[in-house]
């Protein structure tokens, strides 16, 4: 943890969701545990010519179906689904990092 922050990042791509943007993570089950509906969380977006711009989010929805990606590990992976605070910056396929606010 770091400034209060805990520190498991974990891709995300933006996506329709309600008539709102909304961010779609997968997370493996072992780290599923680090989210629960209504957490806060930090969305960081990094932009080629502005650098790095983060905002706060909350996870709306986990998905209750998970799927196993093939490794030999065969953990199954889960979409968890963030809502920002803000929409301004944001456009649609735009990928960026989640970390959990602790």
């Amino acid at each position: 943890m770091v400034n209060g922050f805990f520190y498991l990042y974990r891709p995300c791509s933006i996506v329709p969701f309600h008539k709102l943007f909304s961010f779609e993570a997968t997370v493996t089950e072992t780290d599923l545990q680090y989210f629960n509906v209504g957490d806060p969380v930090k969305i960081e977006l990094i932009y080629l010519e502005d650098g790095e711009y983060a905002m706060d989010g909350t996870v709306e929805k986990i998905s209750h179906i998970g799927q196993t990606s093939g490794e030999e590990s065969g953990e199954a992976s889960f979409t968890v689904y963030i809502i920002p605070a803000e929409t301004e910056k944001l456009l649609y396929g735009m990928t960026s990092l989640i970390s959990r606010v602790q």
